[in-house]
């Protein structure tokens, strides 16, 4: 069997993208792909959270385990 590497990305995107049901062209690879989600999902939720302390107070702004755990 020839190596997974050597297989041009025209052949191996395709079927890789239909059996994750990825509606996406033109991907390097979805492992790669799914990391990238992850981070963006992080970077949002960090910012909700940034967001929501913005809205409580300036008090509430600040990263700390003692202000979320009492508010």
């Amino acid at each position: 069997m020839t190596h997974p590497q050597k297989i041009s990305t025209e052949q191996r995107e395709p079927l890789r993208a239909r059996r994750k049901g990825l509606a996406w062209g033109n991907l390097q690879s979805t492992r790669h792909s799914h990391t990238l989600v992850q981070q963006r999902r992080a970077m949002d939720s960090i910012a909700l959270q940034l967001n929501e302390r913005k809205s409580k107070g300036p008090e509430n702004s600040v990263i700390n385990p003692a202000t979320t755990s009492s508010s």
